[in-house]
C-alpha cells in the first residue's frame, strides 16, 4: 500500500465565517452599535468590509457618512465580540476542529490569516480552544495592505516556509478569495455571507458547502 500525499504542503484559514459563524453576529453587533451612536451604518455598507482591515474597512465607513466616529464603532465592536469570544458564543463552523486535527496528524502546517487584530485572533482561538491547532497567525493589524491584496497569505506561506503554489487557501469572502488567488495559492471558497455564484471560478479552483467536505481531501482512502 503506498503513502497517502496530501495534496497541498500548507493550508491557510481565514478566521471570522470561515473557522468561525462571527460574520452574521457581527453584522448585528456593528449595526447596533451604530445606531447607538447615532450613525445607522446600512448592511450593504458593513458587507464591503467582510475581508477588509481596519484600515480599509474605516476608508468604506467614511466614505459613507463621514461624520462617522469610526474608531469608537470599531472599538466599541471589538470589545464586544471579544467578550462573547471568551464567553464561548462564537461557535466553530462545522468541520472546523475537525479538519485542524486531520491536518495536524499529517504533519501539515497551518495558519489563521485574517483581517481581525492580532488580539481578536488570539481571543478567538483561545475562546474555542483551538489556539494549539495553529501553527501561526498573521494578522490585520501586522499587514500594509488589506485584502484583497495578496499580503496576508503570501506572509502566511512565508512564515509556514511553504511555496504559495502549494498551500490551500480556505475562505468564505469575496475580498479573500480574490487575495489567495492573486497570492498564486489553490483557492477554496466556503460561502458564509457571500453565496457561490457564476464567475467566482475565476478567483477559487474548489467550493464547497462546508469544511467537512475539504477535510475529505485530506483523508487517506484506507480512511474513507
Amino acid at each position: 500500500m503506498s503513502a497517502f500525499r496530501p495534496p497541498f504542503d500548507a493550508v491557510l484559514f481565514d478566521m471570522d465565517g470561515l473557522l468561525f459563524d462571527s460574520e452574521r453576529l457581527g453584522l448585528e453587533v456593528i449595526g447596533r452599535i451604530s445606531r447607538e451612536m447615532g450613525t445607522p451604518v446600512p448592511r450593504d455598507v458593513i458587507l464591503r468590509t467582510v475581508g477588509c482591515n481596519r484600515a480599509l474597512s474605516r476608508e468604506i465607513y467614511l466614505s459613507y457618512e463621514p461624520r462617522l466616529d469610526y474608531e469608537g464603532l470599531r472599538d466599541r465592536f471589538t470589545a464586544e465580540m471579544t467578550r462573547l469570544s471568551v464567553l464561548g458564543q462564537i461557535p466553530l463552523k462545522p468541520g472546523a476542529e475537525a479538519l485542524l486535527r486531520r491536518l495536524e496528524a499529517l504533519g501539515i502546517p497551518r495558519a489563521v490569516a485574517s483581517s481581525s487584530p492580532r488580539g481578536v485572533v488570539e481571543s478567538y482561538l483561545r475562546g474555542s480552544g483551538i489556539a494549539s491547532l495553529v501553527d501561526c497567525l498573521v494578522c490585520g493589524d501586522e499587514i500594509t495592505r488589506s485584502k484583497p491584496d495578496p499580503e496576508v497569505f503570501l506572509l502566511a506561506a512565508q512564515a509556514l516556509v511553504a511555496s504559495p503554489e502549494r498551500c490551500l487557501v480556505l475562505e468564505d469572502s469575496l475580498n479573500g478569495i480574490r487575495a489567495g488567488h492573486a497570492a498564486g495559492c489553490t483557492v477554496c471558497m466556503i460561502p458564509d455571507l457571500f453565496p457561490w455564484e457564476e464567475g467566482l471560478d475565476a478567483f477559487a479552483q474548489l467550493h464547497f458547502p462546508s469544511l467537512w467536505e475539504v477535510l475529505a481531501l485530506f483523508t487517506p482512502p484506507e480512511m474513507a
